[in-house]
């Protein structure tokens, strides 16, 4: 058959016939070509101007918006919740990151410091080497918490491993994982994972100052350049600090207070800055009042410092003996401030009390303050 073949495209609907009067009613394939496949409602370019999320345009409230000034809710209630920046972990972990080796062994490392062990019937048949791994856990899960002391001839695993035989630590986490070529864990990097563990930490406590220790004294003589305790050496002034003798002082306060919540009580040592907060005035006012040779205390100075409440932050070194008072490096008596730490970390007690806008503030106050490192 010579010649070439022409198709035509019919306007008609399926069924109806070539030779009847095509009908005036869209083809099915004409309906989907002129209806729209999907809306477009802009760019989600508009941001919350107190936390900076993104929304679209027609999220924003009806008042008091407007469109050149568009203000949203439901992000942060409009400035009300304001969430605390994760922190950067310590130098130590950022490195180990970028290691392949622990990357790929990050989960036993994790579980290598953990204080229980994970009881439950786990089923291995499911991962034959086909496929992503599969954990698989046949009837109920529990956790195991064993003695303090392992028994007789037995090596300390989980909780006992940070209180029994420390010297031997890192060897004793890894002698009971995998050292094959393909999963060798690093003894290096068990040992700067231990050591980020004990770094030490901050607190905050919520308590009353229940008494004041009235047999030492509540003031120091100190360098006035760098705030550290001078001693005398042959009549005169010596800051071991700044490595000279000093010509001009000043007193500072290093009060040592007990603390009392509703567990326990803990002493605690308060430094010139936290001190002055609750007294009001200076140290070198007090001295210049009482008199220089007036180191202990007196009754009208505790007076105003016992039965305050407050809110402690509290360091707690790794290298800190259990006789050693905690150092306070900043503490607050504002009750606002109080209660929105409170809220903020126990939230159901304050469940009632959450629309109520002046009673939503935070920890800011606190985090404007000045920190103090004294020695």
């Amino acid at each position: 058959m010579t010649g070439k073949r022409k198709f035509e495209c019919s306007v008609h609907e399926v069924g109806q016939s070539s030779r009847g009067r095509p009908s005036r009613k869209l083809s099915t394939l004409e309906n989907v070509i002129s209806k729209p496949t999907y809306f477009d409602d802009g760019d989600c370019e508009f941001v919350c101007e107190f936390c900076n999320a993104f929304f679209w345009f027609a999220e924003r409230i009806t008042r008091p918006s407007s469109r050149s000034r568009p203000q949203y809710t439901h992000c942060c209630k409009g400035g009300v919740v304001r969430l605390p920046f994760p922190l950067y972990p310590p130098a130590e972990l950022k490195l180990l990151f970028d290691d392949t080796q622990f990357m790929d062994n990050v989960r036993a490392y994790n579980n290598m410091f953990s204080m229980t062990s994970f009881g439950a019937r786990i089923d291995e048949a499911v991962n034959d080497g086909r496929g992503p791994y599969v954990f698989k856990v046949c009837g109920q899960v529990s956790h195991w918490i064993g003695s303090l002391c392992p028994a007789t001839n037995d090596s300390p695993r989980f909780l006992q491993l940070y209180i029994y035989d420390t010297n031997n630590e890192v060897p004793n986490r890894l002698r009971f994982f995998d050292t094959t070529d393909d999963r060798c864990l690093s003894a290096a990097v068990v040992a700067t994972l231990s050591r980020t563990a004990k770094r030490d930490g901050v607190y905050w406590v919520e308590g009353t100052i229940t008494s004041v220790d009235r047999n030492k004294e509540f003031c120091y003589l100190a360098c006035r350049i760098c705030g550290k305790k001078v001693q005398m050496l042959a009549d005169r002034k010596w800051c071991s600090y700044c490595q000279a003798f000093t010509f001009t002082n000043i007193y500072r306060y290093n009060v040592e207070i007990v603390v009392a919540d509703e567990s326990d009580t803990a002493r605690m040592t308060l430094w010139n800055r936290a001190t002055q907060k609750l007294l009001g005035e200076p140290a070198e006012d007090v001295v210049s009042l009482y008199g220089d040779t007036a180191r202990v205390m007196p009754d009208e100075i505790a007076e105003k410092i016992i039965e305050k409440e407050g809110l402690f932050e509290v360091v707690i070194c790794s290298n800190r003996s259990h006789n050693d008072a905690f150092n306070v490096s900043r503490l607050t008596v504002d009750d606002e401030i109080k209660d929105a730490y409170i809220m903020r970390n126990f939230p159901a007690a304050y469940e009632e009390s959450s629309e109520d806008e002046s009673f939503l503030v935070t920890m800011d106050y606190v985090e404007e303050e000045d920190r103090e490192s004294e020695n």
